[in-house]
């Protein structure tokens, strides 16, 4: 889940439309209009976040970590009573599925893996590889 971070499968996922008009400081949203939030953007800012290009999993380690990282800036599946209904489900069998290739396989570089800083392609809501991924799957030994 902490890999969503740094890529978020949806870059610009988040929309709410408000039913009323709503102020905000000086500033009124009238109501209907879509406001969408900008994930990648959140999740790589450095107001937010130290070293925002730095893949470091152990700063959601602890509970200290992890009271200090604001729920509405880290929403790799949204926030709120629209939360991604599918989470759970997502969670448990990205799990299930690494288990069972991880039991039977080791995952090495490929010839064309790219290592350190990967190109992205921004599709319309979507991120992911320009080049794809590229390992070599190879099958552990039965002893």
């Amino acid at each position: 889940m902490y890999f969503f971070r740094l890529f978020p499968t949806d870059t610009l996922f988040t929309s709410r439309a408000s039913d009323i008009d709503y102020k905000f400081g000086s500033f009124v949203i009238p109501k209907g209009v879509d406001i969408r939030i900008p994930t990648f953007q959140l999740h790589r800012d450095k107001e937010f976040w130290s070293e925002p290009e730095k893949f470091n999993p152990s700063r959601f380690m602890g509970t200290e970590n992890l009271k200090a990282i604001d729920s509405v800036i880290f929403q790799p599946f949204g926030v709120g009573p629209r939360i991604c209904p599918g989470k759970r489900f997502g969670l448990l069998e990205i799990k299930l599925i690494l288990a069972n290739i991880l039991h039977k396989y080791r995952l090495i570089p490929g010839v064309n893996t790219e290592i350190g800083d990967i190109e992205l392609d921004f599709k319309l809501i979507t991120l992911s590889p320009k080049n794809g991924v590229s390992v070599k799957i190879v099958p552990r030994s039965s002893s």
